[in-house]
């Protein structure tokens, strides 16, 4: 999946996660990022997103909805993410509303998926007070 920002820059997103219908949430382990900064934009100045399924050819409008920091949605994505490697950690998870969806031009596809680049990852990682490494040191131990 693929989402293009007011500015242009088109992101592919491997940790985008489906929710209810037209929901989904992504979730960035920094938000020390431009990506990061990207969706704090759109998110602040209410500008509008697009999201590109660029494997069946479909595009969908949307919005930056919600920065979940905690609470149940932040805790299953957290959750899912140790499952799949325990040293994993998440810094937010963003919610974004898209429109339903419609087929787009396969020279449209063509172009975003040129176009689009890997999420970076932040010079130094943000942790939670949960997170493996820190519970391991002696001052967090009971």
């Amino acid at each position: 999946m693929l989402i293009e920002f007011q500015n242009g820059t088109i992101y592919r997103l491997p940790k985008l996660t489906a929710g209810r219908e037209g929901v989904f949430y992504d979730s960035l382990e920094s938000e020390a990022t431009p990506l990061g900064r990207c969706y704090v934009d759109s998110i602040w100045f209410r500008r509008p997103i697009r999201l590109l399924d660029a494997q069946h050819g479909m595009a969908a409008q949307g919005e930056v909805w919600r920065c979940h920091i905690a609470g149940p949605v932040f805790a299953e994505l957290l959750k899912t993410a140790r499952i799949q490697n325990p040293e994993s950690d998440l810094a937010a998870v963003w919610e974004i509303h898209a429109s339903p969806w419609t087929a787009v031009a396969p020279q449209e596809t063509e172009e975003w998926t040129r176009r689009a680049i890997q999420p970076e990852q932040a010079k130094t990682p943000e942790y939670h007070l949960d997170h493996p490494s820190i519970c391991k040191t002696e001052l967090l131990k009971d």
